[in-house]
């Protein structure tokens, strides 16, 4: 009887592990890596990938061991609504920003890079309206869902507004007020890539 127990009790545990391995194995590949990595992986020689620290990350070069590019990146702009300029942004005036932390972050990077706030050191990329060290216009925020921003625009001050949702709003990148700079913290993370595995290159 004590040996079968034993058996049971083995049997139990090796169950628990391969639903262990396979659990880790939907939370690292399936959930993590985009499905024209795994493309990219298997079969083409080249693709179109969202992301340069997705490629840069050296977990997926252990086994995909590609290169990149970066060919595309759409920045965010500050848009004018009711204010026309940056220069005439009165004392107290709305902003409007995405409410996801990475857009919101972004966003707030662009209007430090403007001079029209301070965040604190570090913040980088998870930066809130709560990391803001130093408001010089005491602009006040109002959060939205990034898609709808374009259309709340006429009713605040400035918006700062993600590039694929600008244009879809048929507002022009040469209107904008100011945008991210090519060579920003935001562009060199969130640029699409052309990634080639190098074997083909």
């Amino acid at each position: 009887m004590e040996w079968k127990k034993g058996n049971y009790n083995r049997a139990l545990l090796i169950l628990f592990a391969v639903y262990l391995a396979a659990l880790t194995w939907i939370i690292l590949f399936k959930l993590t890596v985009p499905s024209n990595i795994w493309a990219l992986g298997r079969d083409r020689v080249i693709n179109l990938i969202p992301f340069y620290d997705t490629i840069e990350n050296k977990f997926f070069n252990d086994f995909f061991d590609m290169t990149a590019n970066i060919i595309v990146f759409i920045p965010f702009g500050i848009y004018a609504g009711k204010t026309a300029s940056l220069e005439e942004l009165p004392d107290g005036a709305t902003v409007l920003v995405p409410n996801d932390i990475t857009n919101e972050a972004r966003a707030l990077l662009l209007l430090q890079d403007q001079g029209l706030l301070t965040l604190k050191e570090g913040a980088g990329l998870e930066a809130t309206p709560m990391d803001i060290a130093e408001n010089l216009k005491n602009l006040e925020f109002v959060e939205l869902e990034a898609a709808l921003l374009p259309r709340s625009l006429p009713d605040e001050d400035i918006a700062v507004i993600n590039g694929n949702y600008a244009i879809e709003a048929g507002l022009k990148m040469s209107d904008a007020l100011a945008t991210e700079d090519p060579d920003s913290l935001a562009a060199t993370t969130y640029g699409n890539v052309v990634a080639v595995r190098a074997e083909d290159v």
